[in-house]
């Protein structure tokens, strides 16, 4: 596996094994998620720490969860807001953040980090 995910730093702690719903339906996030879903349906989750800030935002901690997507469903079928269930697979420890454009002069991009699997 690559160690390059997509990160979603959130105020939600996820277990190996356990499985939670979310909402997904701010535009970096939904970004994130179809990038998510193209791919391996994998992306890590991390509590927020704000006082690492990264492009403006709020950053993770460096310790984390990386999830597996099982389910994802357009709500009102206009791509705005998703159901997502997820599924956590291992802890993973943050090792660098960056901030991702993917379309230039984009200013909803999402983080990605570079992780160390435990």
């Amino acid at each position: 596996m690559d160690n390059t995910v997509s990160i979603f730093p959130i105020d939600v702690v996820v277990y190996p094994n356990q499985t939670i719903p979310l909402r997904i339906f701010e535009p970096r996030y939904r970004q994130m998620l179809d990038k998510c879903m193209s791919e391996d349906r994998t992306f890590a989750i991390s509590t927020v720490n704000p006082d690492k800030k990264v492009g403006g935002w709020d950053g993770p901690n460096n310790v984390g969860t990386l999830v597996y997507v099982t389910k994802c469903e357009d709500l009102d079928l206009t791509g705005t807001n998703y159901y997502i269930e997820i599924v956590g697979k291992e802890r993973i420890e943050i090792i660098a953040v960056s901030y991702t454009h993917l379309r230039a002069h984009e200013t909803d991009s999402y983080l990605v980090c570079r992780l160390l699997l435990e």
